[in-house]
């Protein structure tokens, strides 16, 4: 059996994506799609939880298509790769990527090992097939098949600014949709609960007044839904105010460094 690793960060999973493990599957390049949602090491920003990805796209697993759970965090694509095998020694395994991605990719991490694999290349609007078969020429590459553009204009960067937004959003199925609104994702509070994550208790006494932290979270969400296209200075303001509401029991010392503090909140959403 082939079975296609279709690594990425799927933040959210589009209906591109889903495009792109059907034709695998429809052109018989493949028999299974295995999708694999991954951690940072792409560097990219604004990663929603892993948990949160992999529920999103449990969505549209099926018999062919599976979601992957256990080897999600790794350090690079070949090491994922070494840990498939494993789990399938008896298998054929081929490596989904998106055209794009040739570009750099003597950069990626044991490429040249990489390059055994077949590859399941999808177009994209700027690196057509003309531009894929010249790049798999150059690395001396054959066993490669090449999926024609499935979508265009179509990114998850996107689709996070217009769920940002409060915009419509027809690139993303209801169901995802709706789990994003049920779970607060790629909002101002989801940015805000995420840096408020990264203090430490210490830091959170500061800026919330100790105790009065949930308060102030709490009611800072409730206003959020109540004013959905509130600015960051609005945020900003309105976190400041409820701060500003328990500075009662705060030193001038920890005044000094809540102010510094909520300056830095302004950079974060």
């Amino acid at each position: 059996m082939r079975i296609a690793i279709y690594p990425g960060s799927f933040n959210p999973v589009h209906k591109g994506h889903i495009k792109i493990a059907n034709e695998a599957l429809e052109r018989n390049f493949t028999d299974r799609v295995l999708i694999v949602p991954t951690g940072s090491y792409w560097d990219k920003n604004n990663l929603v939880d892993l948990n949160h990805r992999i529920n999103m796209l449990k969505f549209y697993e099926n018999e062919n298509i599976i979601i992957e759970t256990e080897y999600n965090i790794t350090n690079s694509t070949y090491e994922s790769f070494l840990l498939f095998q494993k789990r399938y020694p008896n298998d054929e395994l081929c490596l989904v990527i998106g055209a794009d991605n040739l570009i750099s990719f003597d950069k990626w991490i044991e490429y040249k090992k990489l390059l055994e694999y077949p590859f399941i290349i999808t177009e994209r609007d700027d690196y057509n097939e003309e531009k894929i078969k010249e790049r798999m020429k150059e690395f001396n590459k054959d066993n490669y098949y090449i999926i024609p553009r499935v979508a265009t204009n179509v990114s998850s960067s996107n689709i996070r600014d217009s769920i940002s937004s409060n915009e419509m959003c027809e690139d993303i199925d209801d169901c995802v949709l709706n789990y994003i609104k049920e779970n607060n994702l790629y909002t101002k509070i989801d940015s805000l609960n995420k840096k408020l994550n990264e203090l430490t208790d210490s830091q959170l006494e500061i800026v919330t007044g100790g105790a009065n932290y949930n308060q102030c979270l709490n009611e800072l969400t409730i206003w959020l839904q109540d004013n959905p296209l509130a600015t960051v200075l609005d945020i900003y303001n309105k976190l400041k105010n409820l701060c500003d509401n328990n500075y009662y029991d705060f030193s001038e010392e920890d005044k000094k460094q809540a102010a510094l503090l909520l300056e830095g909140l302004k950079n974060i959403l």
